[in-house]
């Protein structure tokens, strides 16, 4: 999200429907402990916004359907955590 802020594309919405934890702040500058037991995508829009006022930062904290993914030009999905099992589904 970082990146795509910067270069300064329309709008970035940010999906999670996780809760910020203690280690999530070694991996992701956005958090800090006043974070922790937000949601991420909550906790995440301020910060980013500060990136460029030009980009529309917000959220979206419910499950993700196929209709509100088709409201977007563009996805990208990312993982906090990649399982053993998972490596080997998408390596097969």
């Amino acid at each position: 999200a970082k990146n795509l802020i910067l270069a300064g594309v329309k709008s970035v919405t940010l999906h999670d429907v996780g809760t910020v934890e203690l280690w999530d702040m070694s991996s992701n500058f956005v958090f800090s402990e006043n974070d922790v037991g937000k949601n991420r995508a909550l906790a995440s829009v301020a910060k980013l916004q500060e990136l460029n006022n030009a980009v529309v930062v917000q959220s979206l904290t419910s499950e993700l359907t196929k209709e509100q993914l088709a409201d977007f030009q563009g996805s990208v999905a990312a993982e906090n955590v990649v399982t053993s099992s998972r490596l080997v589904a998408v390596d097969i």
